[in-house]
């Protein structure tokens, strides 16, 4: 597995806005992922030193961060740059919106990290790109992507009833409204399930998938 960083030339001269986008994969073979960020201030600095002194990317993991153990730059999810586009196996493009996008500050620089599989072909170049919708009049709503992950994960050999399950609390006084799942599980996932549970208590079934497809992975506008 290879999990590899590019800094993209195009510069945010200007406050944009992110009506729809799609990262389109060459060698899909080889590809396994792909996650998309816009990345500004301080971080956009440590990117861009180790894109120059690498030459031709920079390893990382899942976090568009420089990253030399599995799991360092997802240490802690909440503080991700701006998440701009994703691709995985069945991902299809989503309709623009006229009056929700993803806001991307001025200075932005995008970075697309790919994961490779150099296990599942034959080793070769890769012309992989990003396509991207933007304005610079702001819409009505604004929304952000942010990864969920699900910590301690653990499946007994041989068992293949493992269930794993996590609660997600909104500590903020704000109320947060989500529009869209997308789930994420390799090959050993079965099935999946998501549940809001209101503070009476009350549980409403956001999505569920009772028989998971690696190679179908879409993510699920919400009612």
């Amino acid at each position: 597995d290879d999990y590899r960083c590019f800094v993209m030339d195009l510069e945010i001269a200007e406050d944009m806005f992110l009506l729809s986008s799609q990262p389109v994969p060459d060698q899909r073979t080889l590809v396994h992922h792909i996650l998309v960020y816009a990345v500004s201030g301080d971080s956009l600095t440590e990117v861009l030193e180790a894109d120059a002194a690498d030459g031709s990317g920079y390893t990382c993991f899942g976090a568009p961060f420089p990253s030399d153990e599995k799991g360092a730059s997802l240490s802690d999810a909440g503080n991700l740059p701006i998440l701009v586009g994703t691709w995985v196996p069945g991902s299809q493009p989503g309709a623009p919106s006229d009056e929700m996008s993803t806001h991307i500050p001025a200075g932005s620089r995008i970075v697309m990290q790919i994961h490779y599989n150099t296990l599942a072909g034959e080793v070769t170049e890769d012309d992989t790109r990003f396509e991207m919708m933007l304005t610079s009049k702001p819409t009505t709503y604004l929304a952000a992507s942010r990864p969920v992950l699900l910590p301690g994960l653990f499946a007994a050999a041989n068992d293949p009833a493992a269930l794993n399950k996590h609660l997600f609390t909104n500590y903020t006084d704000d109320p947060i409204t989500i529009v869209r799942l997308g789930p994420h599980m390799h090959l050993l996932g079965s099935r999946y399930k998501a549940e809001v549970v209101r503070a009476s208590g009350d549980t409403e079934c956001a999505i569920e998938i009772p028989k998971w497809d690696f190679n179908w992975q879409e993510g699920y506008p919400l009612p």
